[in-house]
């Protein structure tokens, strides 16, 4: 059987789970959609639960970490980092900028950066990678 790309193919009849022939486009419809509706919840019922939700997690960790506030020359040292000539996104700040007014801009920067990582309130502008 040769698919053509550039046609429509359409199910014309089916067979549902009782064996019934079903040609009427909305009852294929409605028999897809009952099938995906349903799949979810049959898949989690053969799921066996664990056999107790913190078995995995009753050990103590002796490693802890910490994060240290960014500093003024991290930002200066990441502003180094950027490369002058990529394409911008309308207001974003020219790289060129940020490069010649490092040294002024680096303190309020990491302020900011600081502020975000106590508050845990990030902008959207810098949850961009």
């Amino acid at each position: 059987m040769e698919i053509n790309p550039r046609s429509k193919s359409s199910i014309e009849r089916i067979v549902d789970e009782a064996g019934n022939k079903l040609n009427n486009p909305q009852d294929i419809a409605s028999t897809f959609n009952q099938y995906f509706c349903n799949i979810g919840p049959e898949l989690a019922k053969t799921i066996t639960p664990p056999t107790s939700a913190t078995s995995n997690f009753s050990h103590s960790c002796a490693s802890t970490f910490s994060l240290v506030d960014t500093s003024v020359e991290e930002v200066i040292c990441g502003i180094d980092y950027l490369k002058i000539g990529k394409a911008l996104k309308v207001g974003d700040i020219p790289t060129k900028f940020l490069k010649v007014a490092k040294t002024a801009l680096a303190p309020f920067l990491s302020v900011v950066f600081n502020k975000c990582m106590v508050k845990g309130v990030y902008p959207d502008s810098l949850k961009v990678a």
